[in-house]
């Protein structure tokens, strides 16, 4: 494995194409979709074309036991899976810019079907990556540097894209941004093959059938609800999951309906809130080497539950023309920082559920619940506002966090307070 500053690039930089990805595939299409005049229903409609990302717990059986030929015999497994992926995604990205929204619906939504499979492959190479970094990177020092690559990809997406789009159009702006993808891409060249991490088999293994992954899906499956504390976890994973699809996906979409253009998007949201949601993540570090996970957590949903009051009053409360892009500024500046923040701590969270003895497969499951539920709470909660409006929904959150903070209040693991002290 490569030095330490070298991987530290490598997550910041595998961080930042995956978060690209995400965020134009979620955030910036539902602001063109909103901006195109399509409604809220049909937006939320979309969240299902995220199904591939969020059963990417069978990817990983998928990449171990199919291989591609002449790529997995020259460089590797996982690695190959990583070039093939990455080459195909870019493709995609690409073509996503090209492709008007208010009169190719149809074509959007296969290409994000496709690039949510794509993504999800994407990212399981990468958490390969994280996992055989656990000795030069400790948990708690790769996963922020994974979410602020992550963040830089956000900032990207919903900043550098919308401001340049402005000026010569979506289509020339998403073409400028494939720079991102390729550094990701280039940097596989300069790293090994990862390692196979799972205390039940050699090290280096792979798996040799599509029969040997499917009776590894089953052991998976049968030893996550053994495991101590699962639906106490699972339960307040869906709860932060739901809370981040309001201040998230259900608000980008707000803004588009009430006439944010893409150049204040761009600046306001992404380009300044952006850039303040990196400190939300360095915070985040630091609570989770400070205090017990679980308090961090406690500390950074509150945060971002509160600040759900901010879009009710952005909303009901009459703005001066003169005064809209400061207030907006404002309302990004919290949001960001809280976003940043509970997403960081999120992933330490399942991360440090996870123990060493545990493999990549079952890092992905968990993450793979927590994914769907915040797409099946994105199709849910489009439906519930289009039906009874705003104020509720930006209300939800507070309700939410109530449950949430009971939850958290169960210290069930003491690994979890341990380990993020260290």
């Amino acid at each position: 494995m490569p030095g330490k500053l070298f991987c530290q690039i490598a997550m910041v930089a595998f961080g930042t194409s995956g978060g690209l990805s995400f965020f134009a595939l979620t955030l910036l299409l539902s602001y063109r979709m909103s901006c195109a005049g399509i409604d809220t229903r049909s937006v939320g409609a979309f969240a299902l074309a995220a199904v591939p990302y969020n059963i990417r717990f069978l990817w990983p059986y998928l990449i171990d036991s199919v291989k591609i030929p002449y790529l997995s015999d020259k460089v590797g497994q996982r690695k190959s899976w990583g070039y093939l992926t990455h080459g195909i995604g870019v493709l995609c990205f690409f073509s996503l810019g090209w492709i008007d929204p208010s009169s190719n619906l149809s074509l959007i939504f296969v290409l994000v079907l496709v690039s949510a499979f794509l993504a999800a492959m994407q990212d399981i190479v990468s958490d390969a990556y994280r996992f055989s970094m656990v000795d030069v990177l400790p948990t708690t020092e790769s996963v922020p540097l994974h979410t602020i690559g992550f963040r830089c990809g956000k900032l990207v997406a919903a900043s550098f894209i919308p401001t340049l789009a402005s000026y010569v159009g979506w289509m020339y702006a998403h073409s400028c941004a494939l720079f991102i993808k390729l550094i990701a891409l280039s940097l596989l060249f300069f790293l090994p093959e990862p390692k196979y991490v799972n205390a039940n088999s050699k090290e280096g293994a792979t798996l040799g059938s599509m029969h040997d992954a499917l009776i590894a899906i089953m052991d998976a499956l049968k030893k996550v609800l053994k495991k101590h504390g699962v639906w106490i976890f699972l339960s307040v994973f869906i709860l932060i999951k739901a809370i981040d699809v309001v201040m998230g996906p259900l608000e980008t979409y707000f803004l588009g309906q009430i006439g944010v253009s893409s150049k204040q998007y761009g600046v306001m949201k992404g380009g300044i809130g952006g850039a303040v949601s990196f400190i939300g993540v360095w915070t985040a570090g630091y609570l989770s080497r400070k205090l017990s996970i679980n308090s961090a957590l406690k500390i950074g949903c509150l945060c971002l539950s509160a600040s759900g009051l901010l879009s009710l009053l952005f909303m009901r409360v009459p703005i001066d023309a003169s005064l809209f892009e400061y207030v907006l500024t404002s309302v990004a500046v919290v949001q960001e920082f809280n976003l940043g923040l509970v997403i960081t701590l999120s992933v330490v969270y399942v991360s440090l559920f996870c123990n060493k003895s545990d493999s990549i497969y079952d890092f992905t499951l968990f993450s793979s619940i927590g994914s769907m539920g915040r797409t099946v709470l994105t199709f849910f909660l489009s439906d519930v506002c289009f039906f009874i409006g705003w104020v509720p929904i930006f209300f939800l959150p507070l309700l939410l966090y109530v449950p949430l903070f009971l939850l958290l209040g169960r210290d069930f693991s003491s690994k979890l307070r341990l380990e993020a002290k260290r």
